[in-house]
């Protein structure tokens, strides 16, 4: 009997073991495949490189006029304002003849886009981050996880153990041990919540990742149909609207 109890006690620590090893190994694998889905998202982000700053502070280069003749000069017309309105100085009037005067006068300032050259820097720098705590939280979970594994097996082997030597040693020495046994399994319960904390933390910030490239390449695609935009005051306002709608969502 003794030496029955003592082969199925020696029988169920190795069965245990293996299974901790083997589970360790698959756990190893999925950690792997995981940090390798993270990279392959930020893969997906662009390079700032390829992402040029915009930045248009003056307007498109108007087409070169003929010069002219200082002696065949025409004389400068002043627009007739009418009675009841506010009289203007000479600056707000048009030099030109036939040009109707302006009521409102027009606001003709453009206005600073945004640099996204350094936004794409940023939300880069963001989206590393988030794949560096990624990486720090996946291996602290991979720690745990172990730990609790192994922690785990030794309360199992020592409650055998005890069972083992109540037939052994006798009644109180074997539940003594096993009970000894309890202290590694509680461990191993503590640790395996910490595991899941820091899984549930490599999680938030893996869609972290996620939202922030996705999000960038939606600004990315805005900026491209800007582009397209003829009017250069239009054109920079919309780069502006672009760059401040990123950094509001970056805030959030």
């Amino acid at each position: 009997m003794n030496t029955t109890s003592f082969l199925l006690a020696v029988v169920g620590i190795a069965v245990a073991t293996l299974g901790a090893f083997l589970l360790t190994r698959t756990r190893k694998q999925q950690v792997r495949e995981e940090v390798g889905h993270a990279a392959h998202v930020l893969a997906q982000f662009p390079e700032p490189a390829a992402f040029p700053g915009a930045r248009r502070t003056t307007p498109d280069p108007e087409p070169e006029s003929e010069p002219v003749d200082e002696g065949r000069r025409e004389p400068v017309v002043e627009p007739v304002i009418p009675s009841g309105w506010p009289q203007q100085g000479p600056s707000n009037a048009y030099p030109s003849q036939g040009q109707a005067y302006p009521w409102p006068p027009r606001d003709e300032r453009v206005p600073e886009p945004m640099d996204f050259a350094e936004l794409a820097r940023t939300s880069r720098q963001e989206a590393e981050i988030y794949l560096e705590h990624h990486h720090l939280a996946l291996k602290h979970h991979a720690t745990y996880q172990q730990a609790s594994l192994w922690a785990g097996v030794l309360g199992f082997a020592i409650v055998l153990v005890g069972g083992v030597l109540t037939y052994v040693a006798g009644l109180d020495v074997g539940v003594v041990t096993a009970l000894a046994g309890a202290l590694p399994a509680v461990a191993a319960g503590l640790l395996f919540r910490q595991a899941n904390l820091v899984a549930d933390r490599a999680a938030e910030n893996l869609r972290g990742l996620e939202t922030s490239v996705r999000r960038f390449n939606s600004v990315q695609a805005a900026k491209e149909i800007a582009d397209q935009i003829a009017d250069v005051p239009t054109r920079n306002r919309m780069y502006e609207m672009i760059g401040q709608q990123l950094l509001a969502d970056q805030a959030r």
